[in-house]
């Protein structure tokens, strides 16, 4: 029977860290909000954040979130980043993924050699960094001290005011000279198959087992390899043109021979080899933290349009002057829509209360990744109730409902959302069939 990946009791100390680092960030966080609030609808109709929202997302503290403390960072916690991007996706849920991606983005760069994190980070930890890494696309060349790079990236939210930008494409093992992971440099060991890391990729061509990143194969074919590159050095292109989530700015960005020394490359499975000092943050395996990160903006985005709803329908009157909200259509909408988000919210609490706290188990990482899901499908479902109930008057151009419900319609879409995979995780892990142990009963419910 799996152990059931109940969390482990943290000290006083360090809880009461955690519980600081969520107050600041969380009050830095609706500043946030506030100025997103304000241009919401002029980062839709540019198709990206501002360059007054990215320095305030920085000065909030999401770059440094998730770096190193060694170079200033924080090395914080999931729990007060879910607080903190939901917080701001109630009021812009395009702002809310930038803010939580380039946190994510400062997690994966630590998995980079010391010398590529001293590149990144010797100045300070406010470094934004937009990504493409899943699936691998473009070329990667081999040559005298590292590599050129070549082709066209999808999907990279918030490079328009990127610093660094992470790439990642096929190599062949041997290539290269592979420089080596520091002492420092964190990882985990025991989970394969990756998805997710970046902007709206990480669906059906993400890198699987036996494509190079599955611990368990001697001698892959092809290695899933990663890249830092400068924003400077990287083309924007004009390719984000979308239904919902439009201030994302996740464009398609183009390399053109471009040189990458080796010390800035790491192959994906070095993510699975953990250094043993290794910070929380940098120790959990990212399947069981890839859906909540995805999930944070959605929550935020699926209360917001609750307020909005309730904000319409309390200026408005049945044609017999009783007020709308005596309807029980309506009633019963705002009754089981708020539930669902609520629901959701507990959903990913729990979900980053076991990646801030949990031991690492297979049962803790897919339910993990089974809640977060969930959560998406709650959210979904409820601001789609909440969008029909309205009827024509939320068809407008600019309504606040009708917004978020493109939004969240567009987020859910994500490749790490996809239910089946992590039905696939989750029966997986409770039935153990990988060892034949005989199932049991879990402690939330289901057959571990």
């Amino acid at each position: 029977m799996l152990t059931t990946g109940r969390a482990a009791v943290p000290s006083r100390s360090l809880r009461q860290s955690s519980a600081h680092q969520a107050a600041t960030l969380q009050s830095a966080a609706l500043r946030v909000a506030g100025l997103a609030r304000l241009s919401a609808a002029e980062v839709e109709q540019q198709r990206h954040i501002s360059t007054e929202l990215a320095s305030a997302i920085t000065e909030a503290g999401f770059a440094r979130h998730l770096v190193p403390t060694r170079w200033g960072g924080l090395a914080g916690s999931f729990g007060s980043l879910l607080a903190a991007s939901s917080a701001v996706a109630e009021a812009c849920a395009s702002t809310a993924w930038c803010a939580t991606l380039y946190a994510s983005h400062g997690r994966l760069a630590a998995y980079l050699p010391e010398q590529a994190q001293h590149d990144l980070w010797a100045d300070g930890p406010d470094v934004r960094i937009a990504a493409s890494v899943v699936p691998p696309q473009g070329s990667a060349t081999a040559v005298a001290g590292g590599w050129r790079l070549a082709g066209q990236w999808s999907f990279a939210s918030g490079v328009e005011h990127a610093d660094w930008v992470l790439f990642a494409s096929w190599t062949q093992p041997g290539e290269g000279s592979e420089a080596t992971n520091s002492p420092g440099s964190p990882g985990f060991s025991g989970f394969s198959g990756f998805s997710g890391f970046s902007g709206f990729s990480g669906g059906a061509d993400a890198a699987r087992p036996g494509d190079g990143v599955d611990a368990g194969r001697s001698a892959p074919a092809r290695e899933h390899r990663i890249f830092a590159v400068p924003r400077a050095e990287v083309t924007v292109l004009d390719t984000w043109h979308t239904l919902g989530m439009r201030g994302t700015g996740s464009n398609s960005v183009e390399l053109d021979g471009v040189f990458v020394p080796e010390h800035r490359t790491v192959t994906l499975d070095r993510l699975l080899h953990p250094a043993a000092d290794a910070a929380r943050c940098h120790s959990v395996p990212y399947p069981m933290v890839a859906g909540l990160l995805f999930a944070m903006p959605i929550l935020g985005a699926a209360r917001g349009a609750l307020d909005a709803w309730q904000a319409d329908v309390a200026g408005r009157r049945r044609p017999d002057g009783e007020p709308a909200w005596h309807s029980a259509q309506l009633q019963a909408t705002l009754a089981q829509s708020s539930a669902e988000i609520r629901a959701s919210q507990l959903l990913l609490e729990s979900v980053a209360e076991r990646a801030d706290h949990a031991d690492v188990t297979a049962l803790a990482v897919a339910q993990n990744q089974r809640d977060a899901v969930a959560a998406v499908q709650l959210c979904s479902a409820s601001v789609d109730r909440l969008f029909r109930s309205l009827g024509v008057r939320a068809q407008s151009e600019g309504h606040p409902v009708q917004q978020r419900w493109r939004d969240i319609n567009t987020a859910a879409g994500h490749g790490t959302l996809r239910f089946e995979t992590a039905a696939t995780a989750y029966a997986g892990a409770a039935f153990d069939t990988a060892s034949g142990s005989s199932t049991g009963r879990s402690t939330d419910g289901g057959a571990e």
